[in-house]
């Protein structure tokens, strides 16, 4: 009977330990994550829509799966930012997820980094035609210095408004 309880309660025990565990699509992971709730209209030749950045986890790094390389080496930090794109038109909205940039205080602006992927993360942000009303969510990893904090990271979506290529930019503090 002793064994069994303790089976249990070590059971329970693991339970609770990966109910606890922080979780970011799905794995466990380290870093500092903030909420937010910030949007801008975007535009893609006749398409339009609302891009909002619903978190930003600063200092990412997954727990599980194998990362090529960690940018702690060089200096730099993963940063993950939790998006959403709703078609808010009428023109379908073609979103290719290199589209979205992010600036940091090194460098202009840098695409997605293609060191994390579905082998450590299971929420990354895909490609898609986007109906009218139609959402897709996800999130996109990039680099940034190791000692950025989120006052120096902006989102920015390279669209355009008619015919005029356009930079859409969103301070992420």
């Amino acid at each position: 009977m002793v064994g069994l309880v303790k089976k249990t309660m070590v059971g329970l025990s693991m339970v609770v330990v990966l109910l606890g565990a922080s979780s970011c699509g799905g794995s466990a992971v380290r870093g500092t994550a903030a909420t937010l709730d910030k949007n801008m209209e975007v535009s893609y030749f006749k398409a339009v829509g609302k891009l909002q950045v619903t978190d930003v986890t600063t200092d990412f790094y997954p727990t599980v799966g194998k990362v090529l390389k960690d940018p702690k080496d060089d200096g730099e930090q993963f940063v993950r930012v939790g998006i959403t794109l709703e078609n808010t038109g009428d023109e379908l909205f073609k979103f290719n997820y290199t589209t979205v940039r992010f600036k940091n205080s090194a460098e202009s602006s840098v695409l997605p980094t293609f060191l994390l992927n579905k082998g450590n993360v299971d929420d990354l942000l895909k490609s898609k035609e986007l109906a009218k009303g139609e959402k897709a969510d996800g999130a996109l990893y990039f680099i940034a210095p190791e000692q950025d904090s989120r006052a120096e990271m902006s989102l920015v979506f390279e669209g355009y408004e008619g015919t005029t290529k356009k930079s859409f930019e969103l301070p992420l503090e």
